[in-house]
């Protein structure tokens, strides 16, 4: 049933006369004649007769209309046929669709519903003599001229090539243009589409073929294309100088139970993967045309044509696929002869597009059945180092939240550090205020895809369609991928043990990483795997590294206070540590700090309202940005000012610390977590090259510092406690540190080499070092 308010019916029938007249009107030659084929089939139904509705109110309200003659086409005989067209339309007709609601008051709608039930008609087509009488009866008409006659193929892809062959010999247009739309699939692997390809163009020209993805209609993808020419200021930055990696993820909650028969023999890859996922990869990649350019739709459909072409064809290690755990049993209850399926209801595949601006930059493109949420997103992350100037540089991303998760409507969304942004899109409005606190950015007004996409046949917009050597070219990428004789991975409902990690070109599994919760695969710029003087080593940009070690150091303290109540580290100072610091008060809410206890692996020998101190950089980057209270008494700074002065043997500072760690039981059960830096010169703590504080006995001790550092003593503590820590971190930041990282990986692990490079006397065996790419 027509969705109407019903109360302003009567009103509306005593306009109707006048609003029909005005669509009649004889100065009105030029026809466009829209004819549905498979007119009440589902898609129709929900979908196609809305966005025709739609079309037909839009073009009324042009200042130049053109008559629109709708037909609804299927299979059946004239009379049975109209009657389940005529169910289809009035059970279609929403007045309260975004679309329509956003134009028209209820009576202005009730008024378009009436005058478009009576512009169509029906027509069997299930015959070549079926398709002649409708191109009879459309060439005959001498009310009007015709300038177009549009054909929606909402059928199987095994009708095209006939429908097609129809439409050439007896049913084009003798004036005007013609428009066959497609809908997917187009093929199943690159011969296939190859030859479907060929066959219809035997029939129809390139510019007459209109093959659809939906995905490209909705308000979420539309609007990758419309902020980038809107900015295109960014276009400077939109490219592999500042950008790192490129998330484009697709999740559907939806099993495929009842459906297995089709899907068993198609899969993920080529449901979504090939199509949808790398359609959107196109926008994001693709050049701009000017504004000159931009009114040739030909052109820049080949700008988007060149991103494939650049395309990296994708091979085996390219990606990691996953299967439900109750496919199989799907399978089975649809057809009782299968005992096996290696079909994959899951992927993540990461591509490469190799231009002047793209190459090297991984695209992640993620999607699958039976996870955790239904959204659609893409995530633009940028090289944080490169737009920030500031000692501490947060995630840096743009967002285009397409459909489903926890945000409501399509959006928009980039973080805080871009501004100037120009996000009045088409149909935006204000962030609501949980988002505006993390981003910048526009909401979306909500529309149908297909109602935009039958409006872009209408006009002609051929480059919001897949052509084909779009086709060609995409099949050509994904193929390889197909028919892969490696077994999916097994998950149960969520997919949580889907954490798919870049590594170089290829794509893998990790087990050692927490996964990441919106799907994407953004453990996947910091490397782990390779050792460093005999110990493990992660290794990435400089942000990521500070998320890994954070990630890390909350898994620790959570063990450790579930096991002992209490969780103690120790931290050194320097400029490195600060951010890590400042990232685990911002980004780390579960940390138990109500357990945790901070001490200090250095101090300088100086006052307390001294900068340089380390306690004041501890005090500015962590203690003063925490989310919850830490106790005075759970902060332990070393004791270098005391009565004498600042590190006067006599006062017995170092005594003082070592009792405090003895009454915490420190001593006896040793510290949780140290972390440590490194100085270019090779120190690490306060241990310099060639001090007796190196081999000092103590578990604290006072060291001479060169002057250069500009104190001439500070207080530490000894290899002798570092190294009986459960788990000792090395973090190494910047490129001022390479030159020592060089060093280190040239000297033989055969020989103690502490007094050269005291870094060197830190037990390897449960150290990790996290040094990042400019330093590495």
């Amino acid at each position: 049933m027509v969705r109407v308010n019903f109360f302003l019916l009567f009103a509306c029938v005593a306009s109707l006369v006048l609003a029909h007249e005005a669509a009649s009107d004889p100065e009105k030659s030029d026809i466009v004649n829209i004819i549905l084929v498979g007119a009440t089939g589902d898609l129709a139904k929900k979908y196609l007769w809305q966005a025709l509705f739609t079309l037909f109110i839009n073009n009324a309200q042009t200042s130049d209309p053109v008559a629109l003659r709708f037909i609804g086409a299927a299979r059946e005989p004239y009379d049975a046929g109209k009657k389940k067209v005529e169910d289809a339309v009035m059970d279609s007709l929403d007045c309260f669709a975004p679309d329509v609601k956003a134009k028209l008051s209820d009576l202005q709608c009730l008024n378009f519903v009436m005058q478009f039930t009576e512009s169509w008609d029906y027509e069997q087509v299930k015959t070549r003599e079926h398709y002649q009488a409708l191109g009879d009866r459309l060439s005959k008409d001498t009310k009007f001229v015709e300038k177009g006659r549009l054909f929606y193929l909402s059928v199987p892809p095994f009708a095209y090539e006939g429908i097609a062959r129809n439409i050439h010999e007896v049913s084009r247009p003798a004036t005007g243009w013609l428009r066959v739309v497609l809908e997917k699939p187009f093929g199943e692997d690159l011969q296939s589409a190859q030859l479907l390809a060929k066959n219809l163009g035997q029939f129809l020209q390139e510019d007459e073929m209109y093959r659809v993805d939906h995905y490209l209609g909705k308000p979420g993808v539309t609007a990758i294309e419309e902020f980038r020419y809107a900015n295109r200021q960014l276009d400077s930055i939109w490219n592999l100088n500042f950008i790192e990696r490129v998330d484009i993820v697709m999740k559907e909650t939806d099993d495929v139970k009842g459906r297995t028969k089709f899907y068993d023999a198609y899969g993920v890859i080529r449901d979504v993967h090939q199509n949808h996922l790398t359609q959107i990869m196109i926008l994001v990649a693709m050049e701009l045309a000017t504004e000159t350019q931009y009114q040739n739709r030909t052109f820049v459909q080949q700008l988007k044509d060149n991103v494939l072409r650049d395309s990296r064809i994708l091979q085996g290690p390219s990606v990691v696929t996953g299967q439900y755990d109750t496919y199989l049993d799907h399978v089975k209850a649809d057809d009782a002869s299968k005992t096996a399926s290696d079909t994959p209801t899951y992927a993540a595949a990461v591509a490469f597009v190799d231009n002047h601006r793209w190459k090297g930059v991984p695209f992640c493109l993620v999607g699958g059945k039976n996870l955790d949420e239904r959204s659609a997103f893409v995530k633009v992350h940028f090289k944080a180092s490169k737009l920030c100037l500031s000692e501490f540089c947060p995630n840096q991303e743009v967002l285009f939240h397409i459909q489903g998760g926890s945000i409501k409507d399509p959006a928009v969304l980039l973080s805080k550090s871009f501004d100037n942004i120009n996000t009045d899109l088409l149909g935006s409005k204000p962030l609501p205020k949980d988002l505006s606190i993390k981003y910048n950015g526009a909401m979306l007004r909500k529309g149908d895809a297909y109602t935009k996409l039958v409006a872009a046949v209408f006009y002609g917009e051929r480059d919001r369609f897949v052509g084909t050597d779009n086709l060609l070219k995409s099949w050509e990428m994904w193929t390889p991928l197909l028919g892969s004789s490696k077994k999916p991975r097994q998950y149960s409902l969520g997919g949580y043990n889907l954490n798919a990690v870049i590594d170089g070109n290829k794509m893998r599994f990790s087990d050692t990483e927490e996964a990441q919760v919106d799907g994407t695969c953004s453990a996947s710029r910091v490397k782990e795997g390779a050792r460093f003087r005999g110990a493990s080593m992660f290794t990435g940009p400089a942000s990521d590294l500070i998320a890994e070690l954070a990630n890390k150091m909350v898994k620790q303290a959570t063990a450790a206070v579930k096991s002992n109540g209490v969780f103690h580290m120790a931290v050194s100072g320097g400029s490195s540590p600060n951010q890590l610091f400042q990232f685990l008060a911002f980004f780390e809410p579960t940390f138990p700090w109500a357990s945790t206890h901070v001490w200090q692996v250095d101090e300088r020998c100086v006052a307390s309202s001294d900068q340089k101190r380390n306690f004041a950089a501890l005090q500015a980057n962590l203690f003063a940005n925490l989310p919850v209270y830490l106790p005075h008494s759970n902060i332990h700074p070393m004791p270098v000012e005391l009565q004498s002065g600042f590190c006067v043997a006599a006062d017995k500072g170092t005594d003082l610390y070592f009792t405090e760690l003895k009454n915490h039981g420190i001593i006896r059960n040793k510290f949780d977590f140290v972390l440590l830096g490194i100085g270019e010169d090779g120190h690490t703590a306060s241990l310099f090259p060639g001090q007796a504080s190196i081999k000092a006995r103590g578990l604290v001790t006072l060291a001479d510092a060169p002057e250069e550092t500009g104190a001439t003593k500070r207080m530490t503590l000894t290899f002798r406690i570092i190294n009986e820590a459960t788990e000792v971190a090395v973090l190494v930041v910047g490129s001022r540190k390479k030159d020592i990282v060089a060093k280190l990986q040239e000297a033989t692990m055969d020989k103690p080499i502490e007094d050269v490079f005291p870094v060197t006397g830190v037990r390897w065996k449960d150290t990790t070092w996290y040094i990042d790419s400019d330093a590495f």
